[in-house]
């Protein structure tokens, strides 16, 4: 995102789609999962980067068993809305997501997070228009 513009990248299949906010209130919202309008106006459109936690808690997610990690301690949550299954994984020691997964029919999308540590250097780039991919504008 570079406000007004923002892309949304699927570095695995080399597309992207290029949003540009029409202001004049430059409202910023960052839906994990808005692969089309009506997903984006839905119940799943309000989950959010940097809001997960409180969506599933909010929305009343079941914490369910999941696999004993070797580097860290994890929860495990699941949650059903409009027909879909989204399930979150949560590192315990700092509270964050490591893991969002979207089961949609047959369909399983998967977002993983990394730890961005506060002290390595801003990189401008990564806020840039992206490159080697097929862009879509979005009106």
């Amino acid at each position: 995102m570079n406000e007004p513009d923002s892309w949304l990248v699927d570095l695995a299949n080399k597309r992207a789609k290029h949003m540009v906010d029409p202001g004049p209130t430059f409202n910023c919202r960052m839906p994990i999962f808005a692969f089309s309008t009506e997903m984006y106006k839905s119940k799943v459109g309000e989950l959010e980067y940097g809001h997960e936690l409180e969506f599933f808690h909010k929305n009343g997610a079941k914490q369910v068993d999941g696999p004993e990690l070797e580097s860290f301690k994890a929860n495990y949550y699941q949650l059903i809305v409009d027909d879909m299954t989204l399930t979150l994984v949560e590192r315990v020691d700092v509270h964050v997501p490591i893991l969002i997964g979207l089961i949609q029919g047959q369909k399983i999308t998967k977002v993983r997070y990394l730890l961005w540590d506060d002290q390595a250097p801003f990189k401008a780039d990564l806020f840039a228009r992206p490159t080697d991919v097929t862009m879509e504008e979005v009106k």
